[in-house]
């Protein structure tokens, strides 16, 4: 519960903060600072490589980490870029779903030991994060809102370069904030450029179209309540669900668990994306168990959506049709 007071607390706190620093922000990245911090992304984008690189210990991980994002960075240019010739059975997805599976969800799964139990969980009442995780949270999550391919744990892993959180649920914390203040910065983004940074968003600007548009309009402001009502709702219903979880867990057989998600994971790949779908499912699993092996950070295969990003701001995209 310590944990997941945490991660409400510090999405509750980065929701909030992001909605009060909105509209300035929105004002002015609508009068200049759009157009430069479009010229900078590829510079930025490099940077947040370079700094996940970096924030290993050591020159041997170093290197390691640099691999891996090479490594998912080209199968992150050709599930986005090849014309691969896949068909789901049922649906048609996209082989963003294996392979962002693959990467960061099975090998989690297949580690796990097929002893391990979850002790008797207690409830805690502790509140373990502080205003400053929401200040972090706004700074790096702006960045993670407008930038194209910088996820919140790499936004985190940059952070944590500059300002220690040593504390593990300091940590958690962290990383909900800058995710959920992501999210507030990714509707600001809309409205001033029309880019949708993830599918919530692309799905906002089918509905509402051009009214969003333009310095602190209804549509906008009401959005940012939206968001803040959604905020509070979102930390009680965390909080409520998580106690319920915390008495159900220590009763679940965990080998048995793990073995049903990933039947039910290949399935709907399958059913989304079809044989080539499972292939990429297949190579992507075997890359993201490096990490777990090696004992550096997963993080690192974030270049999934790094490298191909910084590919398009070359225009180099085009380079990967010939494969």
């Amino acid at each position: 519960m310590t944990a997941v007071r945490a991660a409400a607390i510090g999405s509750v706190i980065g929701a909030m903060s992001a909605v009060i620093v909105a509209i300035p922000l929105q004002y002015m990245m609508i009068n200049g600072l759009r157009s430069y911090l479009d010229s900078i992304t590829a510079v930025v984008l490099m940077i947040a490589v370079v700094a996940l690189v970096l924030s290993e210990s050591s020159p041997k991980k170093w290197g390691l980490a640099a691999a891996l994002i090479v490594i998912s960075g080209i199968m992150g240019c050709i599930c986005m870029f090849s014309p691969v010739p896949y068909h789901g059975v049922i649906i048609d997805g996209t082989l963003l779903f294996p392979l962002l599976t693959g990467l960061f969800g099975i090998p989690v799964l297949i580690s796990s030991p097929p002893d391990a139990e979850i002790p008797h969980q207690e409830d805690d009442d502790l509140h373990p994060v502080t205003s400053s995780v929401g200040l972090k949270g706004v700074l790096t999550g702006s960045i993670v809102g407008w930038f194209p391919g910088i996820t919140a744990t790499a936004g985190a892993a940059f952070t944590r370069m500059f300002v220690n959180e040593d504390k593990a649920e300091r940590y958690i914390a962290l990383v909900s904030s800058i995710g959920t203040a992501a999210t507030v910065f990714a509707l600001i983004t809309l409205s001033v450029s029309g880019k949708g940074r993830t599918g919530t968003m692309v799905v906002v600007r089918e509905i509402l179209g051009d009214s969003i548009y333009g310095i602190g309009n209804g549509i906008f402001v009401l959005m940012l309540l939206s968001v803040a009502v959604a905020s509070l709702i979102g930390y009680l219903a965390t909080i409520r669900s998580g106690k319920m979880m915390a008495r159900m867990i220590s009763h679940v057989n965990i080998r048995k668990m793990n073995g049903a998600i990933i039947v039910l994971i290949v399935a709907l790949v399958v059913a989304m994306t079809g044989v080539w779908g499972v292939f990429v499912l297949m190579i992507s699993t075997l890359i993201g168990m490096i990490p777990i092996s090696a004992g550096t950070g997963r993080v690192h295969l974030s270049g999934c959506l790094l490298v191909p990003v910084i590919f398009m701001q070359f225009g180099l995209d085009s380079l990967f049709l010939y494969l």
